[in-house]
């Protein structure tokens, strides 16, 4: 992916440019941000795709889909498999197609802050002792005046799948949304 890829830009003090504030609407239900920062060569260096949704449902509801990455693969479709591990953890499987591309990878994620009924963050933390890009997925739930509203945040800091990723979670995000509402709308 080149840097003229991926306008409108802000250049940044130290050389690296980042896409900031592409945000788009679907209905009033559902936002989505992606912001990137590319290296000097023009490949991905790290992203941060942020999306929100409102729900008819309690705020404690909502946060029992999000709570717990075992339940992800029943509404969001490229979370292919979560099983629980020891020590609060889950080994995650991600799997993205996109048209004849697919990709796939494990993960071994580990649940960080929680303030139920608020907010969840889960960080890969694997065990090898090796260095590898940073996954972290945040979710904050609140009270709406229609049910409850969730903001997600997921930072990938790495560059491996590149713009893949980036068009797979975009179309995840509008799909997952009707899978999601229709869960937290049966158990309500």
């Amino acid at each position: 992916m080149s840097a003229a890829s991926l306008e409108p830009f802000i250049e940044l003090a130290s050389g690296f440019r980042s896409n900031c504030d592409n945000f788009c609407c679907w209905g009033r239900e559902l936002g989505r941000r992606v912001n990137y920062v590319l290296d000097g060569d023009g490949r991905l260096a790290w992203m941060d795709i942020v999306a929100a949704l409102v729900a008819p449902c309690s705020p404690e509801v909502l946060f029992g889909w999000v709570d717990d990455l075992a339940l992800y693969p029943q509404w969001l479709e490229i979370v292919s498999k979560a099983e629980p591990m020891d020590g609060g953890a889950w080994a995650v499987d991600l799997r993205g197609r996109l048209g004849p591309l697919a990709r796939s990878k494990r993960l071994r994620m580990a649940r960080g802050a929680n303030t139920a009924p608020l907010s969840v963050r889960f960080e890969r933390a694997e065990l090898d002792r090796r260095d590898h890009s940073p996954w972290v997925l945040e979710a904050t739930v609140a009270p709406h005046v229609d049910g409850a509203e969730l903001h997600m945040r997921l930072h990938y800091g790495g560059g491996l799948f590149g713009p893949l990723l980036e068009r797979v979670l975009r179309d995840e995000i509008e799909r997952s949304r009707l899978r999601l509402l229709g869960l937290v709308t049966s158990a309500s």
